[in-house]
């Protein structure tokens, strides 16, 4: 279509270019092909960004917008089961919705500008760990339709962290006594396309994948008697529930090599953790205690200032029943 107009206040072109364009008209604002641009603002203004002079934010691949007014839909962050909410916006015009989650139907009804349709929305569904789709269809009132497009992608990650506290002292001529706590797990991390048009996913959901495994070791004199060791009191934002099920301990001393776990579980890697813990070798006493705490299967928001709370203590028997136990508190960020 050719259109022969002039500039507009609204226009993004100088009020001094007035000449014949070959435009392609929409309903709001015209496009011109050669230069590859709108000619107007985005009527709907900063709603959808700041680029007043895009369209479907970029997104043309997966999304269309013939009327000009895009609507808009905000994927809210997951509860700890993966509840989450779909608002979206309708424009001016838009009749129904259907929302689409790889390929199935999720929500579909009637919707109506100036109020928000709420469409439930589980982060449970999504392919985890893989990639898919969320479309959202919109019908304007003279029947045509407007589809928003957003892909996701659920990632695998690693948390991992390690403490240890100093020496302590000569206390009751047990000797010196060393306390070392790690803890480690997977989680999925879910991100979503930056050029998803009228589709909005908030940032940081997050699922545990497995169960945190926290692992605590302590050196120890073995002149002084027979060590052992105990972890309690687990706090974080999932509760205190531990898996005791999973639970291994190891202990003893006097002798180098790798430690060896009961319950017939394999042994951990020779890793740098138990090379520091041990300085390559066991010419002390030591004890180990493993165990997890049951977190998979929860989801989270990255970044939210949750801490893991471990108080691990070491215990020693001393000759002729008497001995000593000490406790450590352990404090660990959360992704």
């Amino acid at each position: 279509m050719t259109i022969s107009c002039l500039p507009t206040a609204n226009s993004a072109l100088s009020a001094e270019t007035v000449m014949t364009f070959p435009l392609d008209a929409t309903r709001y604002r015209n496009y011109h092909p050669t230069l590859g641009r709108w000619i107007e603002r985005d009527p709907v203004g900063y709603a959808d960004g700041m680029g007043l002079y895009q369209y479907v934010s970029g997104n043309t691949a997966g999304s269309s917008d013939p009327s000009g007014l895009l609507e808009k839909a905000d994927v809210s962050l997951p509860d700890v089961s993966g509840k989450a909410n779909i608002a979206l916006e309708p424009s001016q015009g838009d009749k129904a919705a259907v929302i689409i989650l790889d390929g199935q139907v999720i929500c579909a009804g009637p919707i109506e500008a100036g109020s928000i349709w709420d469409c439930p929305f589980d982060y449970e569904k999504l392919r985890a760990p893989g990639q898919g789709e969320l479309v959202v269809k919109v019908c304007r009132e003279d029947g045509t339709w407007e589809q928003h497009l957003a892909r996701y992608q659920v990632a695998e990650k690693r948390f991992y962290q390690e403490a240890s506290k100093a020496p302590w002292g000569a206390i009751e001529n047990l000797g010196l006594h060393s306390l070392y706590m790690r803890v480690s797990g997977f989680y999925y991390s879910v991100t979503s396309d930056p050029c998803a048009g009228a589709i909005k996913w908030a940032k940081g959901a997050a699922k545990w994948a497995d169960d945190i495994k926290i692992q605590a070791g302590a050196t120890y004199n073995p002149e002084a008697g027979e060590g052992f060791m105990d972890i309690a009191n687990i706090s974080s934002p999932f509760g205190s529930q531990m898996d005791l099920r999973k639970s291994r301990t190891a202990s003893g001393g006097g002798a180098t090599g790798a430690p060896s776990f009961q319950r017939g579980q394999p042994e951990p890697p020779a890793d740098s953790w138990f090379s520091r813990l041990f300085g390559g070798g066991v010419r002390d006493g030591y004890v180990l205690q493993d165990t997890y705490h049951s977190v998979r299967g929860k989801w989270f928001v990255l970044g939210g200032g949750g801490k893991l709370k471990v108080a691990a203590g070491l215990g020693i028997r001393a000759p002729g029943g008497k001995g000593k136990a000490f406790s450590r508190n352990f404090e660990f960020e959360l992704p």
